[in-house]
């Protein structure tokens, strides 16, 4: 490897020794690339470089990222997250291009025309520029994606999809059902009683709880009670708003006086001591309704169990046709390959 005045050599997977003006450079992103080009692995026969490496980062980058595409700083960060990915991609995607070959896969010019066209726009050359790729070696990188792309119908896609049929997504609505199944919800308010005298605030909700018993309206019984001096005046009233909470997000305190309560049922009163204030709260629970647990019926969620089965049996799919590739194919990685894509960073003076 040839070294220059303020240049720094390190791997992206391995340790950074950086001098002086090279750090300054990394901070800024004031900073070019230079890479040693050696090869990584293997695949079929053909050695897969770190410059493949970087160019299947660059292609991919500008596809995710093309308004980041002139900073450096941001491919840096890219480059070292995912090169050890994009090594296998390329491995498995030189394995299936050998299938391709060997099945005899046809792309159109016409069709590599357009992707081209429709990935670098109308402006190709310049785009390419920006990632450093001429026109013969992105034409060429098209042309494997789309045999990729018919390969993996055929050998993936295909076959994931015979595999979900009606019977498939009836045992996943069953499972869906087990783990999506929305409680009963319970409708319900509180009156609270807070005073010193914890029997003056039973007695008190001993009459509101005979009186709703007889069926009068919540809100015209509070009245009464105030009304007509049948609430102490040493004890407040509170009536809560209505509550609607499934069985499972009920607060613990409020959950064994309603669980035991039919609709239009009042629960016995109950006490709780506040040790900051020393006041004794009575509360009564009143239990307004009760709505049945849901299920959402299989129309609604078909569509989404379906694509979720799709999706399972393609990754699945994948993993034993990539499998099978590797066991037919030879694919081997360098000694030196998993200490990164040799790099140099250059300063911009």
């Amino acid at each position: 490897m040839m070294f220059v005045r303020s240049l720094v050599a390190f791997s992206l997977l391995g340790s950074v020794v950086v001098g002086e003006e090279a750090l300054s450079a990394l901070k800024e992103g004031e900073f070019d690339f230079q890479v040693e080009n050696r090869v990584l692995a293997q695949a079929n026969g053909k050695p897969i470089t770190a410059l493949d490496v970087l160019k299947r980062m660059d292609f991919l980058f500008y596809r995710q990222y093309p308004d980041y595409i002139s900073s450096n700083a941001a491919k840096y960060q890219y480059y070292q997250a995912n090169w050890k990915e994009i090594l296998e991609e390329l491995i498995d995607r030189e394995l299936m291009r050998a299938d391709a070959v060997e099945t005899k896969v046809e792309v159109l010019s016409s069709d590599v025309r357009q992707e081209l066209e429709q990935t670098f726009g109308p402006d190709i050359i310049s785009n390419l520029d920006k990632i450093g790729m001429r026109l013969d070696e992105a034409m060429a990188m098209l042309k494997d994606e789309l045999m990729i792309r018919k390969v993996m119908m055929y050998k993936i896609n295909s076959r994931a999809y015979r595999a979900v049929g009606p019977l498939e997504i009836k045992s996943a609505y069953e499972k869906w059902i087990a783990t999506n199944k929305e409680s009963e919800k319970w409708c319900y308010q509180t009156v609270t009683l807070r005073g010193p005298e914890e029997n003056e605030g039973l007695n008190a909700a001993r009459y509101i709880r005979e009186e709703l018993l007889k069926g009068l309206p919540l809100e015209i019984v509070r009245d009464e009670v105030i009304k007509e001096g049948i609430l102490p005046a040493s004890i407040s009233l509170t009536v809560s708003d209505t509550y609607l909470h499934p069985q499972d997000e009920v607060p613990p305190l409020i959950y064994p006086h309603l669980s035991t309560l039919s609709v239009g049922d009042v629960s016995e009163p109950f006490s709780q001591l506040s040790r900051k204030t020393g006041e004794v709260a009575v509360r009564l629970i009143l239990l307004n309704d009760k709505i049945a647990a849901h299920v959402a019926p299989l129309k609604e969620v078909e569509t989404r169990l379906k694509n979720q089965l799709l999706q399972d049996g393609v990754e699945e799919e994948s993993k034993k046709y990539l499998n099978s590739l590797r066991e037919r194919y030879h694919v081997s990685h360098e000694p030196r390959g998993d200490q990164g894509i040799p790099v140099m960073i250059i300063p911009r003076i």
